[in-house]
């Protein structure tokens, strides 16, 4: 992209680890992914922000730990140069979509999985979501 003169602030991952051969589990490839992270941010001096991430909706215990370790591994880019974490399309909950990487129930609730998002992020003191549902948004950015 450099060598073509574009231009751009962040670079943007996804990752979905089940999709891969074999669907292994998070705790196989969570590794390289951080270091995945690390290494995009440090070879083109450019934040890095995980844009895409999903979990099968019927593991949502599975998905809940690892949008945590995703979190972290954001986290844990140098520099503060990690953005942030996006679920993609939480709320398709796949008895209405067949979308089945969804974090929702078919009683239209979040499942647990959104659970690590509050886990994670850490208000600002005195800040009070007007709703709990508000909270469990399916976003998380770091700044």
């Amino acid at each position: 992209m450099e060598k073509h003169g574009a231009e751009y602030d962040v670079i943007g991952l996804s990752y979905y680890p089940f999709r891969l051969p074999g669907k292994p589990d998070y705790t196989r490839t969570i590794e390289d992914f951080g270091n995945n992270l690390t290494d995009m941010a440090a070879r083109y001096r450019k934040q890095v922000m995980v844009v895409e991430v999903g979990g099968e909706d019927t593991q949502a215990a599975n998905t809940r730990a690892m949008l945590g370790a995703v979190i972290e591994k954001t986290r844990a880019v140098p520099g503060n140069q990690g953005l942030g974490v996006i679920y993609w399309e939480p709320q398709a909950a796949a008895v209405r979509s067949r979308y089945k990487l969804s974090c929702w129930n078919a009683d239209r609730r979040p499942t647990e999985a959104l659970e690590a998002f509050l886990e994670m992020w850490k208000p600002s003191a005195g800040f009070a979501w007007p709703d709990r549902s508000q909270a469990i948004a399916g976003k998380l950015l770091l700044r």
